[in-house]
């Protein structure tokens, strides 16, 4: 009994797996707005009708997406650990460790970035990327434990990952671009330097005693 629950669940994982993955393709390839339902089920094997029995709406795919995407950043974030090839500090490992989650998932960075840029008024919509916001920054939970590590006063934490989050999107938005390749390294290189500066802040270091930011480039890809 238990050896066949174990098969039925491993089945039903391959199912959202598989419909997921189309969720994230039909956004990658004609944008949030054409990713119409119908559209998903046939890219998963799927008819709508049989596919609303486990996503009851457009919603609730895109909901289903953004959470696995998000616990999976957070989770990358959480595991980051300081490298002796990699300098810089804890605040330093853990945001590029988010930030490479997504450069990894190209599918996934669509989707979210799809969401954010939607001019849809639905209400339904509106919620959701009000959830979104408010989840980017939940799961850049172990990058704001690295900030108090640092000294970041708890009155100060929201604005900081707040700032932080935007400085990420913006990074992650040139990269989605294929047209703006050219002021990809421009970006990667901004990302790091504002996080120099802002553990050198943290830290009370003045100007003079702050690292040559050269010596401080941390590799996102590596």
């Amino acid at each position: 009994m238990e050896l066949k629950l174990k098969r039925q669940q491993a089945l039903a994982d391959t199912r959202r797996s598989l419909v997921l993955q189309a969720v994230r393709a039909a956004i990658a390839e004609g944008g949030l707005e054409s990713a119409s339902v119908r559209e998903i089920a046939a890219r998963a094997g799927y008819t709508p009708g049989a596919l609303y029995a486990y996503f009851p709406s457009k919603q609730a795919l895109l909901a289903a997406v953004l959470q696995e995407t998000l616990e999976g950043a957070r989770a990358a974030a959480a595991q980051a650990k300081l490298s002796k090839t990699s300098p810089g500090t804890l605040l330093h490992a853990r945001a590029n460790a988010w930030l490479a989650y997504f450069f990894a998932r190209p599918g996934d960075t669509g989707v979210v970035l799809h969401l954010l840029a939607s001019e849809g008024s639905g209400e339904a919509q509106v919620a959701l990327v009000r959830q979104l916001i408010q989840d980017l920054q939940t799961s850049l939970g172990p990058v704001a434990e690295a900030l108090e590590v640092l000294g970041c006063a708890t009155t100060r934490l929201p604005s900081e990952v707040a700032g932080l989050l935007s400085a990420a999107l913006g990074v992650l938005l040139l990269r989605d671009s294929r047209r703006m390749f050219a002021i990809n390294d421009v970006a990667f290189d901004g990302f790091a330097l504002y996080l120099d500066r802002l553990a050198n802040q943290l830290e009370g270091k003045a100007p003079a005693e702050q690292d040559d930011p050269a010596k401080l480039q941390v590799d996102l890809f590596g």
